[in-house]
């Protein structure tokens, strides 16, 4: 687990100020982390989101670089 992620997840507000650093990986592994311990719903709602829309990007320019070809 990275340091990062832990340190992130000490409180809501540490969640709030960190979260946009935070990768699709990191953010999949916070989420999962997240439930396995605290399982605060309002944390794993924004993780879920931050995780979802980076997922949605990452998608996005896939299919868009394959209609490219």
């Amino acid at each position: 687990m990275d340091d990062l992620i832990l340190n992130m997840l000490i409180n809501w507000k540490t969640v709030g100020s960190s979260i946009s650093k935070l990768n699709e990986e990191q953010s999949l592994e916070a989420m999962n982390y997240e439930m396995l311990t605290k399982r605060r719903k309002i944390v794993v709602e924004r993780l879920h989101m931050r995780y979802s829309g980076l997922k949605a990007k990452r998608e996005r320019g896939e299919l868009m670089r394959a209609c490219n070809t």
